[in-house]
């Protein structure tokens, strides 16, 4: 009986402290946190179970140029796209710690984004969609990104390290040669380019534009601009546009891009005018991203010379995108890609082929001549934009000619696919090469040429 008494105000004594210690627990929201109804909203960390840990690193992405662009401004949102932590990392000697309830977070961060020339969303008003941008009059810096997705375990350490990428390209030169002695001016304009860079590192606004103006150099001809200058990213289906004012008013010339002008490259715009039977503008977009290098080719001609839009040229289509596999204004769609911006990228081939170039062998000039020469016969349903297919497009071609063969039949197609012959490419290092399923070919005057666009449709 004594022991029982005994334990008896123990077991009392214990209760009582369980029953605290389950009213101490409940959960506390700030009026933020509560609808309208009065309950609470689950999905958004509080301060009130802050018992976590996050500490942020960054790295730069590993090229020959590593580094990291600051200040790094890192966001941490919340499962509902909301901002619930901000900081700022000034320099490499910058350690950020947060204090965090468990859960899971998508930690942004973006580098290079100087105070003094972007608007920067602050944590009371940011959340994923939210833009960093450029102030009126201001110019991009070397902008950088990095994303994760973290889970906090409750009461965790977590040491998160985030490896920083560019978000934009670095316009490094325009030179045009061979201008005639009369032009008075010449200016280069890539568009439409992106406006902005959101916190979920999506880009923002796709009516951008940058216009470079040439300077004359000397009695040579050649016009030239050097002022580098970092870019967002080209909207897939871009035009580079060259005007040249004489005298007599303003010539443009355009070309319609696919995908070259991307983040992480250095661009340089190179172009020759040519005047021969008629008058054409050749050039090279050559891109060397910091880890590597790429090299683009174009031609311009008087044929899409003035700001008329066409199919393949600097102002995307208005309807529905073709079917791969189907014929389109009498050329064969090729591939069909939906784009992260809602508009759809095409491919066509042309229906025929052409064949019997005359050019200099092993004299790459005489070579792109008699190819830009022979892209101009091209013109379908005014289509433009024609180019060389590239080496994955014309293997795509070789691999499916036996299907490809029976569209063009029932369409009337000009030419079929002869998978023993050998078709001309360009390369990834922009030189001008000839594929054949058989073997390795060295083009010649039996070397078939087709016409490839790429066409934006929204």
């Amino acid at each position: 009986m004594k022991s029982r008494l005994i334990k008896f105000p123990i077991l009392l004594i214990l209760l009582s402290a369980a029953l605290m210690t389950v009213s101490c627990s409940k959960d506390v929201y700030s009026d933020d946190e509560v609808n309208q109804n009065g309950n609470a909203v689950a999905d958004v960390p509080t301060a009130a179970n802050a018992d976590c840990t996050l500490q942020v690193r960054t790295r730069a992405e590993a090229t020959e140029e590593s580094k990291i662009s600051y200040p790094v401004y890192v966001y941490v949102l919340s499962a509902a796209g909301v901002c619930v932590e901000e900081a700022v990392i000034g320099s490499s000697e910058t350690q950020i710690e947060m204090k965090l309830p468990a859960g899971t977070y998508d930690v942004c961060a973006v580098g290079g984004a100087v105070d003094s020339d972007y608007d920067i969303p602050l944590k009371e008003n940011a959340a994923a969609e939210s833009v960093i941008r450029l102030k009126e009059g201001r110019s991009h810096g070397d902008l950088m990104y990095a994303h994760s997705a973290v889970t906090l375990a409750s009461k965790e350490n977590n040491t998160l390290t985030l490896p920083l990428k560019r978000r934009v390209m670095l316009l490094q030169e325009v030179v045009i040669d061979n201008v005639p002695m009369d032009v008075t001016a010449v200016t280069v304009t890539i568009a439409p380019i992106y406006e902005g860079l959101r916190i979920d590192g999506n880009y923002s606004g796709a009516g951008g534009s940058h216009t470079v103006t040439l300077a004359k150099e000397g009695a040579d001809g050649v016009w030239r601009n050097t002022s580098e200058t970092y870019l967002l990213e080209a909207v897939t289906g871009a035009t580079v546009k060259v005007q040249l004012t004489d005298a007599e008013g303003t010539k443009s010339y355009s070309y319609s891009l696919a995908d070259e002008l991307q983040a992480n490259y250095k661009i340089r715009i190179k172009g020759t005018y040519v005047s021969q039977s008629g008058v054409s503008l050749t050039g090279i977009i050559s891109g060397d991203v910091w880890a590597g290098e790429r090299v683009i080719t174009f031609d311009m001609s008087d044929e899409n010379e003035g700001n008329n839009p066409s199919v393949g040229g600097d102002t995307p289509i208005v309807g529905d995108a073709p079917a791969a596999g189907t014929m389109y204004n009498g050329c064969y769609v090729l591939s069909k890609e939906s784009l992260s911006d809602g508009s759809v990228k095409v491919v066509l081939m042309s229906a025929r082929h052409t064949y019997g170039l005359v050019f200099t062998q092993d004299d790459e000039n005489s070579v792109e001549t008699a190819v830009a020469s022979a892209l101009k016969e091209f013109a379908t349903d005014g289509i433009s934009g024609w180019r060389l297919p590239s080496y994955e497009e014309i293997i795509k071609v070789n691999d499916n000619y036996s299907k490809i063969n029976a569209v063009l039949k029932t369409a009337d197609g000009s030419n079929t696919i002869t998978p023993g012959l050998s078709y001309f490419y360009r390369k990834s290092d922009g030189g001008i090469s000839a594929y054949c399923a058989t073997g390795g070919a060295d083009f010649n005057k039996s070397t078939r040429l087709r016409a490839f666009s790429t066409v934006i449709f929204k």
